[in-house]
């Protein structure tokens, strides 16, 4: 019996290894598809509205300003942008860039949706598989580089990439019509449930 469930248990370990998850941690950034920050993929159709979610994991304190840049594919158009905070104000002079200052200082949260976009997948059959909307820093960069958030006491603090967890798609990502091996979302199981699927 304890062989088995040494065996048992090997298993469980081998088949958690090899699943994709969506695994954010304290300070990390990824775009999701919705604002829970766990929909790494979207399936969608011909002329397709969908919502895209910005969202910043763990932030400490409270949040006055943030620096981000969504790398958007040529096939998905963004019609509206919402930016977090009582009046924001965005400084990014690109598409899809965001140096924003949030006008007040708002409570940071395990998940703080930073910029809510509203985009569509608008064009004709055959729809094309395998989009990634990708996050990135900003130029300038108050981060050197990559994207981050502004406490209100002025410390600057640089995001992490939200990890996919999938071998295909990069991380930080939204992939539109996955083809690959995609990431999923992060289920909660005790041992028991875990034991019983073998």
């Amino acid at each position: 019996m304890k062989k088995l469930m040494a065996v048992v248990f090997a298993l469980s370990l081998v088949a958690m290894s090899s699943m994709a998850f969506a695994q954010p941690e304290q300070y990390d950034v990824g775009i999701f598809g919705d604002a829970a920050g766990t929909q790494t993929t979207l399936t969608l159709g011909q002329f397709q509205p969908f919502t895209a979610y910005v969202v910043g994991f763990g932030l400490d304190g409270t949040v006055k300003g943030f620096e981000v840049k969504v790398t958007v594919p040529p096939q998905i158009t963004v019609t509206a942008n919402v930016l977090a905070g009582p009046a924001p104000i965005n400084l990014g002079d690109e598409p899809n860039e965001f140096i924003v200052g949030t006008g007040a200082c708002i409570e940071g949260t395990p998940q703080l949706t930073l910029v809510t976009m509203s985009c569509g997948l608008f064009v004709p059959a055959p729809v094309p598989n395998d989009l990634a909307m990708v996050l990135g820093g900003t130029t300038p960069s108050s981060f050197g580089g990559p994207p981050g958030y502004v406490q209100c006491d002025n410390t600057l603090v640089a995001f992490g990439a939200a990890t996919n967890g999938g071998p295909d798609y990069p991380d930080a990502a939204l992939i539109v019509n996955p083809t690959g091996i995609a990431p999923v979302a992060v289920e909660e199981s005790s041992f028991g449930a875990v034991k019983a699927q073998f």
